[in-house]
Formats: structure tokens, sequence, C-alpha cells
């Protein structure tokens, strides 16, 4: 089964992200961590089914922008990369690190559900 990956911090966006690729999507689940140790040991053990990651840029625990390029670096395979931050220059940390795509916090519905549907290649509404 293909897999989401959301890391989080913020207990309130980690639901709304969870139920928005859960309702919107066929034949992918996500899993949803808080912190960035939990967020890497996840993927390690579902690397492969993994086909994209949403990464928050104020994890409280590490250096976001080091956990993406060890993802892009190790597994090069994995599509989407997707950074969240409502700080402009963390986004471009991010960016530069190896994210393919952009969600600057505050997003909206729409916003998110065009990811998930870019990401997923599947119409949803």
């Amino acid at each position: 089964m293909k897999k989401i990956l959301v890391i989080e911090e913020e207990p309130e966006l980690r639901r709304l992200i969870e139920y928005n690729i859960d309702k919107n999507t066929k034949d992918v689940v996500s899993i949803t961590v808080g912190t960035r140790q939990e967020g890497e040991d996840i993927f390690v053990k579902n690397a492969d089914e993994i086909i994209a990651v949403f990464v928050d840029g104020t994890l409280p625990d590490g250096d976001e922008a080091s956990l993406v390029r060890k993802l892009r670096g190790e597994y090069y395979f994995i599509g989407e990369i997707v950074a969240m931050s409502g700080d402009q220059t963390i986004q471009e940390d991010l960016m530069k690190a190896g994210c393919t795509k952009s969600l600057p916090k505050p997003f909206s519905f729409a916003e998110l559900v065009k990811i998930i549907g870019y990401i997923t290649q599947q119409e949803v509404s």
C-alpha cells in the first residue's frame, strides 16, 4: 500500500492533513508523526511504500533541512517532499535541501487538496 508520511509537530495540522489524505485518495494511507526522529524512523521502516513526505519547517528536535538532504541522498527514489512553513527563509532552505513542493503556512484547504492530488495523481475534491 502506498503511504504519505506527515512530519508535523502541531497535532491539529497533523490530523487535518491525515484526514484529507485518507478522505481524498484511494489506495493511499497517511502516517503522521510529530518529531524529526519519529519521521526518520518511520521512513526507514516503510521506505519502499512511501510516495511522499510532508515536512514541517520547525520541528522540536532537529534540523529539518538535514533530514530532507538525508532522504534525498539515501532514498533518491522518494517522490515528492513538501516543505511546510510560515517562515519564508525556512521554506527556501527546505526547497534548497531537496523539497519539491512548497505549502506555506497558513495554507488553505484548496492548496492542501491540490498538492495531495498532484502527489497521488488522483482527482480530489
